[in-house]
């Protein structure tokens, strides 16, 4: 049972890297001087998004942690 403790942790964990990669780019193509500002205005709202998916994570992650491990 704890390798799957394990395992539900570290998955959770790649999720939120996942999301913080997804940040990174987002950045990138607001940034870009390239980028049409329908895609900025886009890219923008998909980072508000990740942004607020990022957050519930952190909130819930101490529970998910201390549910697990006990």
């Amino acid at each position: 049972m704890r390798e799957g403790q394990y395992e539900y942790i570290h998955e959770f964990k790649e999720r939120i890297n996942e999301i913080l990669s997804l940040q990174k780019l987002h950045h990138q193509i607001i940034d870009s001087p390239t980028e049409p500002t329908t895609v900025k205005q886009t890219s923008m709202a998909e980072l508000h998004r990740l942004n607020i998916t990022l957050s519930n994570y952190f909130d819930v992650a101490p529970d998910i942690i201390n549910t697990l491990l006990l």
